[in-house]
């Protein structure tokens, strides 16, 4: 079975309607988890990226955040992965990764050896350059 970890904007598509393309690449990938043929890994820095944004880019309440995170994790397939490697992630940040929370996502792929999810460009082409799985999302 296919197992990735989620980089934040994936589920920000999936969650909001910021950008309805991303939603309809982002979709199969959820669909595909709740049916059990793919895992989805969501990590603690993921976790509170997206609380972050919905709080306070998107201006949702707390309660609505809570149902929203909570609904993501009753999804089958999606999994809170409890995974903080500091010493890869001090390897990556800030010379390869210079957004720390990147540095963490992509540290977790390079020690659990699974591939990220993203639609950042950015973050692709540095994880690229430091050799971690990735799948650039069109």
């Amino acid at each position: 079975m296919k197992e990735f970890l989620v980089d934040t904007n994936c589920l920000l598509s999936y969650l909001t309607d910021r950008d309805q393309r991303q939603c309809a690449v982002i979709e199969p990938y959820i669909e595909g988890a709740a049916k059990l043929s793919l895992t989805l890994h969501v990590t603690s820095s993921v976790v509170t990226e997206l609380i972050y944004v919905l709080r306070s880019v998107y201006g949702r309440p707390d309660r609505e955040v809570a149902d929203l995170i909570a609904a993501v994790f009753a999804t089958p397939g999606i999994a809170y992965l409890e995974c903080h490697p500091i010493e890869t992630i001090l390897e990556l940040w800030p010379r390869s990764l210079p957004d720390y929370g990147n540095a963490a996502l992509a540290a977790v792929a390079r020690v659990r050896q699974l591939q990220v999810l993203t639609f950042d460009k950015a973050f692709a082409r540095a994880m690229a350059r430091a050799q971690v799985a990735h799948l650039l999302l069109a």
